[in-house]
């Protein structure tokens, strides 16, 4: 019996930009800050969205039914967000609507009405819809493929300070056991690992938590390399990498670099999302070197210096850019 294929149905909206980058890397900080470009609406999180190309990846669902179901969810969420349904209000989040520069427009949307007229107005508008996703750059091609026109930011940190995130948050051993650790993890016969240990599943289980969170760390940083670096030139050109260290220490200029990339404006209250945010800010190399000495501590030496030659590796693509 062969198997049906879904349509994969006519875009709702071109303009749908994903801020990207490996967890713990920044994304709280700078995704409310790039999303409240001008005709950006403010970011919002999916869990599915950020799930199915997961399964794609592990082959569980094929290019088409992952295609068609990704572009029907995120066109649902633009859609939903556009009408003012399913709003984030829960003031304390990263992501509620009332962090946004926009916070009065996005709820008297809300009072509007809905159909194909609302959303043929948002398109005539221009607004870019926005989404926070995780680890998604290495999985790019399934988002092409359902969504062409996507544009990614795509956020790049320093592997040291997001390995010792990894380890206050507890990601050596959370992978399939938290039962608040919604993300997909695979099972294996050694106990579950996350999708992208998986070719190293063996090891992965073996491995105390800290090294663990060094092999991953690398592991993804080595994928999201090889995907940028593999997409032809006009894939590219819908990429855009930005480092946390110099949103931090120079954010109006990072600002100005992505709205040209993304033909927009700075909003004229942009100042305000920078207080909030408390930036700029200084870059502590002390701390940083605090947190190799902790893994110095507690990791196998060959993962220890694997470590440290990614943070100069870092280290001089950040000078580079001095």
């Amino acid at each position: 019996m062969s198997v049906p294929e879904l349509v994969i149905k006519k875009l709702l909206n071109d303009n749908c930009l994903i801020v990207d980058g490996i967890s713990r890397s920044g994304k709280a900080l700078i995704a409310p800050l790039v999303t409240n470009l001008s005709c950006v609406d403010y970011a919002q999180y999916s869990t599915t969205i950020d799930h199915i190309p997961i399964l794609w990846k592990l082959g569980l669902l094929n290019d088409n039914a992952a295609a068609s179901f990704l572009r029907m969810t995120a066109d649902i969420a633009m859609y939903e967000r556009g009408i003012g349904r399913h709003l984030n209000t829960r003031p304390t989040d990263t992501y509620s609507i009332y962090n946004s520069l926009e916070s009065d427009k996005l709820l008297e949307r809300a009072q509007n009405g809905e159909g194909k007229t609302i959303a043929d107005m948002f398109n005539k508008e221009g607004r870019y819809f926005s989404f926070v996703t995780h680890e998604m750059t290495p999985l790019i091609n399934l988002w092409f493929l359902a969504l062409p026109a996507v544009r990614a930011i795509v956020i790049e940190r320093h592997p040291v300070d997001i390995c010792h995130s990894w380890l206050l948050r507890g990601w050596g051993d959370r992978w399939g056991t938290d039962p608040i650790a919604f993300i997909p993890a695979v099972r294996t016969t050694g106990g579950p690992v996350p999708w992208f240990a998986h070719g190293f599943k063996d090891d992965y289980n073996r491995m105390s938590p800290p090294n663990r969170i060094i092999r991953c760390v690398l592991t993804l940083f080595d994928m999201y390399e090889a995907t940028l670096n593999s997409l032809p030139k006009s894939k590219q050109q819908q990429t855009h990498k930005i480092f946390f260290e110099k949103i931090l220490t120079e954010p109006f200029i990072q600002l100005q670099n992505i709205s040209n990339w993304l033909g927009r404006e700075l909003h004229p209250n942009i100042s305000e999302a920078l207080k909030k945010a408390n930036i700029p800010a200084d870059v502590s190399v002390t701390k940083r070197e605090s947190k190799l000495e902790e893994f110095r501590k507690c990791v196998d030496p060959d993962l220890f210096n694997s470590l440290c030659a990614a943070s100069i590796k870092y280290e001089k693509r950040l000078d580079l850019l001095t």
